[in-house]
């Protein structure tokens, strides 16, 4: 073999060594990207799991002197819930839901029954004052959009967080309108994924 042969042999090896490497280093790249974007959407749907568990606790908000017990309003999502607890009776718990920065977090109040309590802590909520503990529940890097169904006037988007939204009940405490009968929850993965929606039925108890 001549020289020339050689280094024609030598250089269709590296050739064959770096075209090797871009598409293993390419075929890393693409698992790593599928991996975190499974995990994204994992986390998404134990985030929709928990906002569906804490609908299904939603307190009527005639157990809550008439005020409402779900609002929409200032782009998070705050609800009044029961939560039973193992020997006593049934405590109430403000829950909020924030995307902050990109972060969605879930805040939770201690559970308690003094409604003046409560009621001081849930308007200083509505006005985004509150200093909850939190947990992250999904670092997706997108948008949370909310909307309210109406019946007779669909979708509405946000809220009005002086006059919060209030879910059915048979004392009227704030001017008739139509009653919100359903949560729509829109998580943006901030990935090429796209935008998750769930829609929720509000059904207070």
């Amino acid at each position: 073999m001549s020289l020339v042969e050689m280094m024609v042999a030598v250089l269709l090896l590296t050739l064959m060594s770096v075209l090797g490497w871009r598409a293993l280093d390419g075929i890393l790249r693409a698992r790593a990207t599928l991996h975190e974007q499974l995990q994204q959407s994992r986390s998404a749907q134990l985030a929709f799991a928990q906002i569906e568990v804490d609908c299904r606790h939603l307190v009527r908000s005639a157990d809550f002197n008439g005020q409402a017990t779900l609002s929409t309003a200032n782009g998070q999502l705050a609800l009044l819930r029961s939560v039973a607890l193992e020997g006593h009776s049934d405590q109430l718990q403000i829950v909020v839901y924030r995307n902050e920065e990109g972060v969605l977090r879930r805040h939770t109040s201690p559970a308690g029954s003094d409604l003046k309590v409560l009621a001081a802590a849930w308007q200083a909520t509505l006005q985004g004052q509150d200093h909850f503990d939190g947990v992250t529940l999904l670092t997706h890097g997108g948008s949370f959009e909310l909307s309210l169904w109406r019946n007779g006037s669909g979708w509405q988007a946000g809220g009005n967080p002086g006059a919060p939204l209030r879910l059915r009940t048979r004392r009227i405490v704030h001017a008739p309108q139509p009653d919100p009968a359903a949560l729509q929850v829109q998580l943006g993965s901030g990935s090429p994924a796209g935008t998750l929606t769930h829609l929720f039925l509000l059904e207070a108890h």
